[in-house]
């Protein structure tokens, strides 16, 4: 399966190389071209100008896809490290002795000073 994959995935760069190469070397493609955009005017060839957006267009889709990704990836990391804090408590908790020492268990002495047997 996994060279089927990788069969496929040179298979779709060299179709992608190859389209490119095509466009760029068209006759028509390599006329320049004037572009006004917001902040001046660009001239350049066709295949230049259609690389660039496409190129751009890239760049801002895999940003606006990873800064959400990135955010989540830190927030499960924030989270794994709450839960083995949390763990390491549970587990601290559950080693602490179920009875205290007989001496601490006892009650404290009643006012007259006779203690838990009610004699003297």
């Amino acid at each position: 399966m996994q060279t089927l994959r990788k069969v496929l995935s040179v298979g779709a760069l060299v179709a992608l190389v190859v389209g490119v190469a095509l466009f760029a070397t068209r006759d028509t493609n390599q006329l320049p071209v004037q572009v006004h955009y917001l902040f001046g005017q660009a001239e350049a060839p066709l295949w230049q100008l259609v690389g660039g957006a496409f190129l751009g267009g890239g760049v801002a889709g895999w940003l606006l896809s990873v800064l959400p990704w990135t955010r989540a990836r830190l927030s499960a990391r924030r989270q794994r490290k709450r839960a083995e804090r949390l763990e390491t408590e549970l587990h601290q908790l559950r080693n602490l002795p179920l009875s205290q020492d007989e001496s601490a268990a006892a009650p404290p002495l009643a006012e007259g000073g006779t203690g838990p047997s009610g004699s003297g």
